[in-house]
């Protein structure tokens, strides 16, 4: 008994040559979401008279990794009240939390997913022209 393989073969190196190209443009989709949660928390959180430094602590990093990207969302200690993250977000006992991070993420959350979709589609289709 014989089969022609040659269709899988096909679709094997179509996917391997979307994967060798997919890493970079992951990074871009990580990129833009790290940026839109950054701005939306730095938005919830704008406004506090004992933090008024703490907004601009939000930044965020990305890294490209052989298998796509990394990111990294939120405040940065060495930066002015970047060390008040925890305490802002999540309250003390002499202060109410001020959740900024947590919703941020949150509400990105679909439209990173729809991104990474859309992307997908997007090199599946590039690489079948």
């Amino acid at each position: 008994m014989s089969a022609d393989t040659s269709e899988v073969r096909g679709l094997a190196e179509h996917l391997i040559r979307i994967a060798d190209a997919a890493p970079a443009d992951v990074r871009q989709v990580v990129a833009k979401g790290c940026l839109n949660i950054k701005t939306d928390a730095r938005r919830r959180v704008e406004g506090l008279a004992h933090a008024p430094h703490y907004p601009r602590s939000i930044t965020y990093e990305t890294a490209q990794t052989p298998t796509g990207a990394t990111g990294e969302v939120g405040p940065d200690k060495e930066r002015r009240q970047g060390a008040l993250g925890n305490l802002i977000e999540h309250g003390s006992i002499n202060n109410p939390p001020k959740p900024h991070m947590g919703p941020a993420g949150e509400a990105e959350a679909p439209r990173f997913a729809r991104a990474l979709v859309d992307l997908g589609a997007e090199l599946i289709e590039q690489d079948r022209r």
